[in-house]
């Protein structure tokens, strides 16, 4: 069945990020036989996302977990071909680098969910929900995508990564977690900041957060 080879090979595409290492780590120096690949951060989103979902739900939020969960699953899909583009002071939401990421990963969905079919316009459609970071689903993922890579920076440090490889990780995910508006996630950040700063302080390393 044509429609069997189709859900097959949307399957591919996320197996592929188990190959794909993110090369945020690397490009910030930390030295590592290996870091984390794509997939493993894909994981520690959906993981946050199902927690911070159910915390709010329980404070009196309405929300769609479902369409949380699948935009989680999905939101990393296009690296499986354009390969991880990290995240760095030079890539911030107004740089040319950061357009050109958008239109790299937007060009990969596309070509991922290029079947005529109710699925692929399905996810796609969701896939541009979470680009255009407009609902309470959408930014949900958008903030557990960086609370998950902040806290595998403090995974580092604690296995001995130095604090200052992983300072702008924080500082460019401040503004971020700030826009989002979610407290929750305001919370959760400041904890994890205050976890860096302490180690940073440790190493005397001036920081400007």
């Amino acid at each position: 069945m044509k429609e069997t080879e189709d859900i097959i090979d949307l399957i591919r595409y996320g197996a592929t990020l188990k190959r794909v290492n993110r090369t945020g780590w690397g490009l910030a120096g930390v030295d590592c036989i290996r870091t984390e690949s794509v997939a493993e951060h894909t994981y520690g989103s959906v993981l946050a996302c199902v927690v911070l979902s159910q915390y709010l739900i329980e404070t009196g939020f309405q929300l769609d977990v479902e369409k949380v969960l699948k935009m989680a699953v999905i939101h990393d899909l296009p690296e499986s071909l354009t390969s991880d583009i990290p995240r760095t002071p030079d890539l911030s939401v107004t740089s040319t680098l950061s357009e050109m990421k958008r239109m790299l990963d937007r060009e990969a969905i596309q070509k991922i969910f290029n079947k005529e079919t109710s699925m692929s316009k399905h996810f796609l459609s969701l896939w541009e929900e979470y680009e255009q970071n407009s609902t309470l689903e959408a930014k949900i993922v958008r903030g557990s995508d960086v609370i998950d890579m902040l806290m595998h920076a403090l995974n580092l440090e604690d296995s001995g990564v130095s604090p200052r490889i992983m300072h702008p990780f924080f500082t460019t995910s401040q503004e971020i977690i700030r826009s989002l508006e979610i407290d929750i996630l305001s919370e959760i950040f400041l904890i994890l900041l205050n976890r860096h700063q302490q180690n940073v302080n440790v190493t005397n390393i001036q920081h400007n957060i």
